[in-house]
């Protein structure tokens, strides 16, 4: 059985998440150094987090806000965490390309892979999936050609990769009218985005959501592209010492 521990090396996935638990799962992170990119425009991003907020404690907007202000006042203070708004996958993968060569590291700061948590720093990914969607990179060889950047970039700048991928607003009306059109046909779409299924190449056609087959070909599972790469945890049991 894997070790649910984050003292390997190897990169993680980890699921179910929502935008609010990976904050503060960001700021309990023992890594002296933290940099959230988070693949949606920044508006978006305060949105989906109120939303979530709203959805979880059933509050009206003014109190999820109330809720929200000490986490976002702690990352926004922080001297550790910094946090980066790519709008699009272009924009992701051009950021992805610079960081090696603007980041500076704090001194002190090793290149080792052998380190622990607490000596090495944190590069979280938050929305990878997402941020395909609607694109002609809907695909394994567009999942590949991210994922490979990400992996390059984390190792090296010499830090522990995570990446996660949240619940989103459209996703909850999206999955409702999905499931009341599936009750007429029998399908039974993979709600988790990591269990999508996409062509093996790069498409020109409209993007389709989970459970869809509007593509003719092969076809692979975004869980299984991921894999290559991640070992995927259930944030829950994540141990962060």
């Amino acid at each position: 059985m894997p070790s649910n521990t984050l003292q390997t090396s190897r990169p993680i996935i980890l699921e179910p998440c929502q935008a609010h638990h990976v904050l503060q799962f960001c700021m309990r992170h023992p890594a002296s150094n933290k940099h959230l990119i988070v693949c949606s425009p920044r508006d978006g991003f305060l949105q989906n987090l109120l939303f979530e907020i709203r959805q979880e404690s059933q509050i009206d907007n003014n109190t999820a806000l109330d809720l929200l202000a000490p986490t976002l006042t702690n990352l926004h203070t922080s001297r550790n965490v910094q946090i980066t708004f790519c709008s699009d996958l272009t924009n992701l993968r051009a950021y992805l390309s610079t960081l090696t060569y603007s980041f500076r590291q704090e001194d002190g700061e090793t290149m080792s892979t052998d380190m622990g948590p607490r000596a090495q720093s944190l590069l979280m990914v938050m929305n990878p999936v997402r941020v395909h969607q609607h694109t002609l990179s809907y695909s394994a060889q567009g999942f590949n050609r991210t994922f490979a950047s990400i992996v390059d970039t984390a190792h090296c700048l010499g830090r522990h990769l995570i990446m996660v991928e949240c619940s989103h607003p459209e996703d909850e009306y999206e999955t409702g009218a999905r499931e009341d059109e599936d009750m007429l046909d029998g399908n039974h779409p993979a709600l988790n985005p990591w269990d999508q299924d996409v062509s093996m190449l790069n498409i020109t056609t409209k993007t389709f959501g989970a459970g869809e087959r509007g593509w003719v070909g092969r076809t692979v599972n975004i869980r299984r592209i991921a894999q290559r790469w991640f070992a995927f945890r259930k944030l829950e049991h994540v141990k962060l010492s």
